[in-house]
């Protein structure tokens, strides 16, 4: 089992190489918390409030702890908060939206947020962005691929934000050695809100790759860094949220030249499902070692089809399960021999 998880890194690297990431059909949100490590109730009910809403919606938002004051300050947290148009704190920002928190309503406004959520979940994006992160040589470096799922006109933007979680620092209301999360560090462009992706009208299908770089600070711990992307349009001179994709991994180029070509041929219909499939097989021999397993974007077996002996023939393989929404990879092996296929539940 550990000869083919090799295998399959391998060859899942080789794949990320060929291209970035793509881009998952789904709508998720962004929440805000403009935050500041001097500010008492930051660290009171706002702190309780946006551990919940973290625990609440983490699969399907971007949360970050914005402070556009502080010890935890950067240009990045204090220009989005300027754009959400906020002069106080803590203040909780759906998207674009303040939601109007605070101590009296804090249990009706986590529901609210958490229906908002869902709901946003479910409706068809206009884009989203494919994100695949390197680390090497103290610098990390993001590709991203945005496609546009529908028809579209205007100024889009699109930017990787580095944000940290569990960062031990002062918090009002918490003391000096308080654990942070999902704190804003910055973003990889040089302007706050990114790169432009598109200026004019947009059909559906098209693609637009970048990469950004940027240089580890010596403050950030690397294993705790989540890298988002988040696309923007420009709308009346405020830059508004469209949609976000992010990683917590990094990948790391694998030598491939022990992996080869599959003598089997697989195919998978439909590749765009909503987590049901027919996965065909056929081969002129028989294997005694064949696995056929599925694997989420960051390389965790979610499925294992078939293991073991796979006679010669045509053998399909039906695939009825509830999956989050997101690309799949199909992964088939034997021995050495490996075959992938890409497969997006929406």
């Amino acid at each position: 089992m550990i000869k083919k998880t090799l295998l399959f890194i391998s060859a899942l690297f080789a794949f990320s190489f060929l291209q970035a990431q793509e881009a998952p059909e789904i709508q998720n949100s962004m929440v805000s918390k403009i935050s500041a490590t001097w500010c008492p109730p930051c660290g009171g009910w706002g702190w309780t409030f946006f551990h919940d809403l973290i625990e609440d919606n983490s699969d399907k938002a971007l949360l970050m702890a914005v402070h556009h004051s502080g010890d935890l300050t950067n240009s990045t947290a204090s220009n989005l908060t300027d754009n959400f148009g906020v002069n106080s704190q803590p203040r909780f920002i759906l998207n674009n939206d303040d939601q109007n928190a605070s101590p009296s309503n804090a249990a009706t406004k986590r529901m609210e947020i958490k229906n908002k959520i869902d709901e946003n979940y479910t409706i068809a994006p206009t884009a989203n962005a494919g994100i695949i992160a390197f680390l090497e040589n103290n610098t990390i470096t993001v590709q991203t691929k945005t496609k546009f799922f529908q028809d579209a006109e205007g100024e889009y933007f699109i930017n990787v934000y580095i944000v940290e979680d569990g960062v031990v620092n002062y918090q009002a209301s918490q003391g000096d050695n308080a654990v942070h999360k999902n704190v804003l560090r910055g973003g990889m462009a040089a302007s706050t809100f990114g790169e432009s992706i598109v200026s004019g009208t947009v059909s559906a299908g098209t693609e637009v790759e970048k990469e950004f770089s940027i240089s580890v600070d010596n403050n950030w711990n690397t294993d705790k860094l989540i890298m988002a992307a988040v696309i923007w349009k420009m709308e009346n001179n405020q830059f508004t949220f469209v949609n976000t994709h992010w990683t917590n991994t990094f990948s790391v180029p694998t030598e491939t030249k022990d992996i080869f070509s599959a003598d089997w041929d697989m195919q998978v219909h439909p590749t765009l499902n909503e987590g049901d499939a027919n996965i065909l097989i056929n081969t002129e021999k028989q294997f005694e070692d064949f696995e056929l397993s599925i694997f989420n974007q960051i390389g965790q077996q979610v499925a294992v089809l078939h293991e073991g002996a796979l006679n010669k023939g045509l053998h399909t393989f039906v695939l009825n399960t509830i999956l989050p929404k997101g690309m799949y990879l199909i992964h088939s092996s034997n021995g050495n021999a490996v075959d992938t296929r890409r497969m997006i539940i929406r």
